[in-house]
């Protein structure tokens, strides 16, 4: 069963993991935009990342969106300006939505996540990222 489309109104960068050498020959880990969708996020609330973790998977939001063929293990998801890595997908209908529990990256222990918030352009708003939500969806008074 397909969700609603009007609940699928946030967006979110799917990011490829590419495996490449540096000029000295070490393996260099970087991330590549792969394409950016509409999805429904939802942070998990204690209740059900309780019953994640009951399952062995350590998660901290939720995502669906429409079904995707090309999504592999070792894609990552931004939204807003945090990295989250993919830990469990659920295909949902005959292949109409799937469904991603997914785990915040620490952005600053992780090269590759740093790197992919720079390359999507959002490291120089992340102090700024709740005023900007609130503009966005008009929670701001007129008086500011």
């Amino acid at each position: 069963m397909k969700s609603a489309a009007g609940s699928m109104d946030r967006r979110v960068a799917i990011l490829r993991r590419i495996l490449t050498k540096d000029a000295t020959g070490i393996a260099v880990e970087t991330y590549d935009l792969r394409a950016e969708v509409w999805a429904m996020v939802q942070e998990l609330s204690g209740r059900q990342f309780v019953a994640a973790r009951q399952q062995d998977i350590e998660a901290t939001i939720k995502v669906r969106m429409r079904f995707r063929f090309d999504l592999g293990d070792t894609d990552r998801l931004v939204y807003k300006t945090r990295v989250y890595e993919i830990v469990h997908q659920a295909e949902f209908g005959r292949s109409d939505d799937l469904e991603l529990l997914c785990n915040e990256v620490d952005v600053g222990k992780d090269q590759a996540a740093y790197d992919a918030i720079n390359l999507l352009g959002l490291g120089a708003v992340s102090a700024f990222e709740p005023v900007l939500d609130n503009l966005i969806n008009g929670q701001l008074s007129q008086g500011i």
